[in-house]
């Protein structure tokens, strides 16, 4: 077969690679290339190799796709649509490379834009909740606070008082952990366990099996990208379209 009918994988490599550096390239092929990749284990693929490949990544990867990464098309805020778009696109940038640290990066980004939209779209009752909340209302809070905006978001979505036990509560709170201890500064090698451990103290309670420590590292290693998309895309359009 002629040359110009064969393409070196090492060449689709490098294409991939250079993908990877500009967030802007349509997702969808970053992501089927790195599926033919991964596929792949000769030396060369043809032409016909690289189609037939691609017809039986499309599906799969376009499910990946939907699973991993928030479509913010319908939102109407021009400024808020364009950042939260980049936000989504690195989200699934990191997916790609399987950075659960990264991704939930992103999704925190997302998450304290929208937090930060609704403790200004009712200031007087997010000032009342500051100074009634038995948690806050000791607290010198002057600027912009993700837990506290996030705790008065819930009460006022859900009309209920934040409960340990709740998941749906939980899991944004982890998200946050996740992007505080990810965000903390190292030098050299460091497990994420050691990273959370300079943001989270490992206090032990001896009646209690586990700590909030060991909750916030479980939700780490399930690496469950789609629930961090689930909540992520619920907490943001309940803000920014439903207006609760």
């Amino acid at each position: 077969m002629s040359n110009l009918n064969r393409i070196n994988k090492s060449n689709i490599k490098n294409r991939y690679q250079e993908l990877l550096k500009d967030i802007s390239n349509s997702v969808d092929v970053i992501i089927l290339l790195q599926g033919i990749l991964s596929s792949q284990v000769v030396t060369d693929v043809t032409v016909s190799d690289l189609s037939k490949s691609l017809t039986q990544n499309s599906q799969s990867y376009s499910d990946q796709v939907k699973q991993c990464y928030i479509d913010y098309s319908d939102i109407k805020d021009d400024v808020f649509r364009k950042q939260l778009e980049k936000d989504s696109q690195v989200m699934l940038k990191a997916k790609i490379n399987n950075d659960f640290e990264q991704y939930c990066q992103c999704a925190c980004l997302q998450i304290e834009a929208a937090l930060e939209y609704f403790t200004k779209i009712k200031p007087e009752i997010y000032k009342k909740f500051l100074d009634e909340d038995d948690y806050y209302k000791d607290k010198d809070i002057r600027f912009f606070n993700k837990k506290a905006a996030y705790d008065f978001w819930y009460e006022e979505t859900y009309k209920k008082k934040r409960a340990i036990n709740d998941s749906n509560y939980n899991n944004i709170l982890y998200i946050m952990n996740i992007r505080d201890a990810a965000s903390h500064r190292t030098l050299g090698h460091v497990s994420f366990e050691e990273k959370l451990g300079k943001v989270i103290p490992k206090k032990k309670d001896p009646e209690k099996e586990k700590t909030y420590f060991d909750y916030v590292i479980d939700f780490y290693k399930e690496h469950d990208f789609a629930l961090v998309k689930r909540r992520t895309e619920n907490l943001v359009r309940n803000i920014l379209i439903n207006q609760f």
